[in-house]
């Protein structure tokens, strides 16, 4: 490993050429009349080249409540405009489910977007999307509303048009203008600016094309935390879980519950280099009064009925006093209301009196940043936890059992080893956490180590590398229906590729990108499986026994590794007619799939 220095956090954006003037002049072009009614549309965050409809009715797609185009929607119209809100995921998904398996045509969206545009009327649209898996559907969109409403602007934010301003604009001209990070602010100012109430100050956050066909734009803006909620109008926010998961930890409580997500900090204190948090949202973390969080809480509550919240905090723990303040403005509504941190809490913020806020005001399960094991990939990751905390936190957090807990993990960050590896995988099985989630590194654009990974082309012909493992959804790498894992399993069934298992390498052999896959599966197996063959204490059994189940049961009833181990936890659990069902099903896997019997072989796995 070579100690690669890292840049600051760069959004693409950022290094356009300023020029208010042109962005002026564009909005006097797209904009013959004034503007008071804006229609905010959250695209599908699928592609459906590889959406499966059996996936959709399993209910395994996400089907997040559009909160940050709903923040827009409040905004809009606490400054004197009509906004209203469709959301196409959802839409996608209800109605994949109502099909039940039947003829389903993915371009659905087509006429329940004209149906609102008709009934609305806009005068502007807002196109919202969040990851870069929505680029195609998000493209699709964007040239149908010009097609078919060619004087209709389009708008466009979110982190994915944030993050692609410049290739956004270049590539997609139906896109007249892109309000790049945060727009609770900029996105008011921009409509004044339209209708000729705002010309002495100076606009922000804007990019466009300038005549010569090349992106420009203004100074860029980081908005403060307004204190306000989301304004959903008529969505149907408590059937979003009927249709799709929301979190992490779905696995937890019964299916259809219903959930929301609320967010009451912005940014994070890190600065990881493969993170794209500080790009968008700025350096440092703005809070929200813990008072209002928790009325937010109440309100989803009394209103959709919802039961569950996740955390879209991205530093929940940031600022110890106010977060412990907040849960407990929580714990005081005595609400039958849970929640969990999907996206990952600090281990170096965690206290005992934090953890029991947290647990009295709901918590159920939380996601912890660990990444890696090697304190030089630590260092090359900028991490803000080191081997000390983490270890630190684990031990706290025995003190906790109810709290289920999983550790992020990264394989293949450049110039990672063998012996870094072994770090990760000793590390996650000293830390004694419930789950680790894992995934290869596949960096996104404006993060320090995506230019890493491109200009020094660390593992040979990474551009193409990385542009067709996106291509293929290729960031995901799990095990369930979606998973990159299970495309090679699905692939390989018959004829399959020979298994690459690091751990039989010399500890400096650095595995290549093509390699990724099987390391990825072996240290999956190092961290989760092959510890419950020596585990004894039952309330981990009984944890490890929810997240196995949710792989066999709800997500892959093809996974003869994950229901051996179900067969062995129900086993040590007294179990053993539920013991006996799942070593049927492993074999029955086995009996069935080349790629499952080579890597049972090659990890020295065997049935009882």
């Amino acid at each position: 490993m070579d100690g690669t220095t890292l840049s600051e956090h760069v959004s693409p954006v950022s290094t356009l050429r300023k020029d208010e003037n042109v962005v002026r002049q564009r909005m006097a072009e797209v904009f013959s009349n004034p503007v008071q009614r804006l229609l905010m549309v959250a695209v599908p965050e699928i592609d459906r080249t590889l959406f499966s409809l059996d996936v959709a009715i399993q209910r395994r797609y996400p089907c997040f409540p559009p909160y940050g185009p709903a923040i827009l929607v409040r905004c809009a119209e606490a400054a004197g405009y009509t906004a209203d809100i469709i959301d196409l995921q959802f839409e996608v998904l209800r109605k994949a489910v109502k099909s039940e398996g039947k003829a389903f045509d993915f371009s659905l969206w087509e006429e329940v977007l004209e149906a609102k545009i008709e009934a609305f009327k806009p005068d502007v649209i807002g196109l919202s999307g969040m990851f870069k898996n929505c680029a195609a559907e998000y493209a699709a969109i964007a040239r149908h509303l010009k097609s078919n409403y060619p004087k209709l602007p389009i708008i466009s934010g979110g982190v994915y048009a944030s993050l692609m301003a410049d290739k956004i604009l270049v590539n997609l001209p139906e896109i007249d203008f892109i309000l790049f990070n945060e727009a609770d602010q900029t996105l008011v100012q921009f409509l004044d600016a339209v209708n000729g109430q705002e010309q002495d100050t100076a606009l922000k956050g804007i990019a466009v094309l300038n005549q010569e066909g090349e992106p420009v734009s203004t100074e860029g803006a980081i908005a403060p935390m307004i204190d306000i909620i989301p304004d959903y109008k008529e969505l149907p926010i408590g059937d979003y879980a009927k249709h799709g998961t929301i979190g992490a930890y779905t696995f937890l409580r019964e299916a259809g519950i219903p959930a929301a997500t609320v967010i009451s900090r912005r940014g994070c204190r890190a600065a990881c280099s493969f993170c794209s948090v500080r790009t968008v949202s700025g350096k440092g973390v703005r809070v929200r009064p813990g008072q209002t969080v928790a009325q937010e809480i109440k309100f989803l509550h009394k209103t959709y009925g919802v039961r569950h919240v996740m955390w879209l905090d991205d530093d929940l723990f940031f600022d110890i006093k106010a977060a412990i303040t907040m849960f407990n403005e929580i714990a005081d509504l005595d609400l039958p209301v849970t929640w969990d941190a999907s996206n990952g809490v600090i281990a170096a913020a965690m206290t005992h009196a934090l953890l029991e806020a947290a647990v009295a005001s709901g918590c159920v399960g939380f996601n912890i940043g660990i990444e890696s094991g090697n304190a030089e990939i630590l260092r090359l990751m900028a991490k803000p936890g080191n081997l000390r905390t983490y270890m630190r936190a684990a031990e706290l957090l025995t003190e906790f059992p109810s709290i289920f807990t999983k550790g992020f993990l990264l394989v293949g960050y450049p110039g990672e080893n063998v012996g870094a590896l072994s770090d990760t995988v000793d590390l996650a099985i000293n830390m004694d956490l419930d789950w680790y989630p894992s995934q290869i590194v596949m960096p996104m654009g404006g993060t320090p180590i995506h230019q890493i990974m491109v200009e020094q082309d660390e593992y040979g012909e990474t551009v193409t590398r990385l542009k067709n493992d996106r291509a293929k959804n290729a960031g995901s790498f799990s095990v369930g229906v979606t998973g990159t894992v299970r495309q090679h399993e699905m692939a390989e069934k018959i004829d399959a590729a020979t298994f690459f298992d690091p751990f039989n390498e010399k500890p400096d052999y650095v595995p290549s990108r093509a390699q990724m896959v099987d390391v990825w599966f072996a240290v999956d197996y190092h961290v989760n499986y092959r510890p419950i063959i020596t585990e004894e204490r039952p309330h981990k059994l009984l944890k490890k026994k929810a997240m196995l189940g949710e792989l066999v049961e709800r997500m892959d009833t093809e996974h003869p590794l994950a229901a051996l181990f179900l067969g062995i936890i129900e086993e040590k659990l007294g179990n053993s007619d539920n013991a006996s069902t799942f070593y049927e099903l492993a074999q029955d896997g086995l009996a069935a799939s080349e790629y499952w019997r080579l890597r049972f072989q090659a990890l020295g796995m065997a049935l009882p």
